[in-house]
């Protein structure tokens, strides 16, 4: 479709900055299961435009029960990704056990409104220390939900 202008504002940026920097923008005029297309304009000091994206978002309806899926890939390095769904607001805690059921991280243990999220392990501990190879569980907890899955950590 077309461009629309959905902000009037001035984002204040970094003048003449040689390194990344990161914007974000709440969108709160939405409709589930449709993809949005963003654009950044870029405003120069003497008024030239360029424009950055588009970044593809695509917004899906809650879902309609609690769920942690098997991460992925699985066995794992260096990195895996953990899925999990809220049917309904809550508190989440979302820790990592290694076999013996001592917690070895802790990945989430915040409110979240009701939603879809994915977050990402990397096989290091609380203190930042990368685990030996092997066996560990992952578990979430929000409201009256718990669940837990196996997964391997291979080096």
């Amino acid at each position: 479709g077309e461009r629309e202008q959905i902000n009037n504002k001035i984002i204040s940026g970094s003048i003449n900055s040689q390194s990344q920097n990161n914007y974000q923008y709440e969108d709160t005029n939405f409709e589930y299961d449709v993809t949005y297309y963003y654009w950044l304009a870029d405003i120069s000091l003497d008024g030239e435009v360029k424009f950055h994206g588009p970044r593809a978002v695509e917004v899906s309806s809650a879902p309609t029960t609690y769920s942690l899926d098997q991460n992925y890939p699985n066995p794992f390095n260096p990195s895996t990704t953990i899925k999990f769904g809220l049917k309904e607001e809550g508190h989440v805690r979302l820790n990592i056990y290694n076999i013996r059921g001592q917690l070895v991280r802790q990945l989430m243990n915040t409110q979240k409104p009701a939603g879809s999220y994915t977050l990402e392990w990397n096989g290091w501990d609380r203190n930042g220390n990368i685990l030996p190879s092997g066996t560990y569980l992952y578990s979430i907890r929000v409201n009256d939900f718990t669940y837990t899955r196996k997964m391997a950590f291979m080096k």
